[in-house]
Order: C-alpha cells, then structure tokens, then sequence
C-alpha cells in the first residue's frame, strides 16, 4: 500500500510525508495502534516513501516493491514460533507477505491462524537480532536507505530487545527502524526512551464502515452495528461479520456476581472456561468489561437508560450502588492491568484469577461513597 493508496490515518501520514520531504526522519520509530487496525497499511505505505522516493523503476513505472513488502532493502520481522529449525523471520516472509496483500488489516491472531498456529506461542528471538545486525552491516541493494519493518516488537525477548537496542543507539548510516505494534509500554523501557513514539488514534466507526462497505455486501445498518463494536479494529469487525457479533455481557455479569457473592468455585470455573477461549477473546472480553463497569458507574449518578439490553440494563442498574467514587478506578485499574498482562503474553487463566481477586476486595464494602 502507498499514501495515494491510504485511506486512514491521513493526517499522520501528511506529517510523515512532510518530515520526508524536510529531510526529518528518526532513526527509529515505534507506530502504536489496534490490533487488525490501520497501522500495517500506514507503515508500509511510510516504508515505501522512504524506499521510492516517487522513484520510477526501470521499466519507467512507478516504483512499487517497498509497497508490496519485496524491495531489498526492506527487511521485514515479526513473530514467528521457534523451532530447531526455524528461529528468524526469512524463512517465513513469503507467507507474512501473502497474508498482508490478502488482508493488510490481519491481526496477530490471523497471522497464526494462516500457519495453523493460533495457541501457540510466537517470539522474536535473539537470533532474529543476530540476523537483522548482520544485514545491517551490508551496504544497501540500491545504495540509498535500509528500512527494518518490525511487526508486533512486544514480542520480542529481553535478549533480542538488548541486541536490537545498541542497533537502536548506533545505527548504520542511512538506516530506518520502524516498528509496528499495539502497546509501546510492553517495550524495555531502554528501548522505548530511544524511539520515536507516535499513537495512532483508534478509527472511528465511520472509518470502518467505509472500508467494511467496500469489502462486504452486507445491509449498511448491520455494517454500522459492527463497525460501533469493532473497538478500532478492522480486522475485529471482519469476524464480527464472519462470526456473527457475539454479546459478551452475559460473561461478564456471571463473573461479576460470582466475585461479589465470593464464590471461589464458580470464579475458578469461569476462569478455566475463559482461559480455553484463547488470549485475543479474553482481550475482546475486559474491554467490555470496562464498558459495563463505566455504564454501571454512570448509573451511580444519572438515572438513565444506557443499553437497549435488558438484562444488561437491569444488571447495571442492580450494580450501580456497588460501584462509587470509593472503588471505581480500583475497579478499572485492575482490569486495565489484566488486559495489559494478557497481551504481554501472560498466562490467561493466572492473570483472570488474580483479578477475580482484586475485584472481590474492591466489591467488599458496598457503602455508596459520594
């Protein structure tokens, strides 16, 4: 994808293009957005930019392979699972470049399920490290700039995150480091203090459904539906229109009663249930939960109709005196840190326990505190 060709994100991308044009380009830079959102597209087409230079080839066609992830000075890595072997990303960069042109918007999740690896678990490793410093000791295929384009660096381990920061430190001449993922915090912070950070605002449900009415043929006002639950997430609301939009409420008042009435068995019940699902459903499942407890929260305040659902509606208004200005950030806090340790790659059903814990202290005085 280019930035002609880009349809999100279009102010960082005029800032991008601007800092080119001026000759203002970090060395290394870090692009955080929603998973299966418009931040791939975004920095391929940026490492295109960089690559092309609106070159033309020597066809005298535009210049495109950057943009097709096949330029060879683009150098690609991501997470791969580790076998004897297989340990680097080049083996398998045919396949990332497949499953990107098939879908530019995959989600971690969909890169593992395309190699019949959804569970497992994917790393960049030390070698990776290795790999990428020795290229980066050649001259460039082209003699102009060598661009690393790392996909989902939260990835990586803390022996590669070390040897991938005195590249960061000391780069060669003309070198671009860009890295692409969802949480900067899950980076050392020895490498976040040396990149360039830039937070992709979360698209819109307007941004969605534009690309969901190109891509699909369904009624715009299930599309709209979906887009509004997408969270940012093109790929999310892909599944939601393959999977059918799922109601996670009823999860989440379940547990929520089992933590407040302090039923050990049914909350270890719940959390082995919810661990099977997978990482990325449990994921799904705490951002709701954030916005149950804010609608319950709400509540607390203004006597309102929030939700169309009527269980949900009955639940938040049953909960509302136990959630008050006394408990409320302790509430979102904790689940805020459990959804932050899940996407570091902790273990689903420990991290679920421990905030069946938290919960329960912070549900066990439920004096309404104005």
């Amino acid at each position: 994808m280019t930035f002609d060709q880009l349809t999100l994100h279009k102010n960082t991308a005029e800032k991008l293009l601007e800092g080119l044009a001026n000759d203002r380009v970090a060395h290394a830079q870090y692009f955080q957005g929603a998973d299966g959102g418009g931040n791939l597209p975004l920095v391929v087409a940026y490492a295109h930019a960089l690559l092309s230079g609106g070159s033309s080839d020597m066809f005298g066609g535009m210049d495109t392979r950057a943009a097709r992830l096949e330029h060879p000075d683009l150098h690609l890595s991501f997470p791969i699972v580790q076998s004897a072997s297989a340990k680097i990303s080049d083996p398998h960069v045919q396949d990332f470049r497949e499953a990107y042109t098939s879908n530019p918007f995959m989600s971690y999740k969909q890169w593992q399920q395309s190699r019949g690896e959804a569970g497992k678990k994917a790393i960049i490793s030390k070698s990776e490290a290795e790999s990428i410093a020795k290229k980066f000791t050649l001259k460039s295929y082209e003699g102009g700039r060598k661009v690393l384009l790392m996909w989902m660096p939260e990835y990586m381990n803390e022996t590669c995150s070390n040897k991938l920061l005195k590249l960061i430190e000391e780069p060669p001449a003309d070198t671009v480091i860009i890295l692409v993922g969802t949480d900067a915090e899950a980076l050392l912070p020895t490498i976040r203090s040396r990149i360039q950070v830039t937070v992709l605002p979360p698209l819109s449900a307007d941004e969605i459904m534009e690309i969901l009415v190109k891509n699909r043929s369904e009624d715009e006002d299930y599309l709209m539906e979906v887009a509004e639950q997408a969270e940012g997430s093109i790929s999310y609301a892909l599944n939601l229109l393959t999977e059918g939009i799922i109601d996670l409420s009823p999860q989440i008042i379940e547990w929520t009663r089992s933590c407040y009435s302090r039923n050990i068995n049914e909350v270890m019940t719940w959390c082995d249930t919810q661990a099977a699902e997978g990482r990325e459903p449990t994921l799904r499942l705490l951002e709701r939960c954030l916005d149950v407890y804010r609608m319950a929260f709400r509540k607390h305040f203004i006597k309102e109709t929030l939700s169309s659902d009527e269980e949900l509606e009955t639940f938040t208004e049953k909960f509302s005196p136990f959630i008050h200005t006394g408990n409320a950030e302790g509430l979102m806090e904790s689940v805020e840190k459990a959804h932050a340790d899940i996407s570091r790659n902790g273990n689903v059903r420990i991290v679920l326990l421990d905030l069946s814990f938290q919960v329960m202290k912070h549900l066990k005085n439920p004096v309404t505190q104005n």
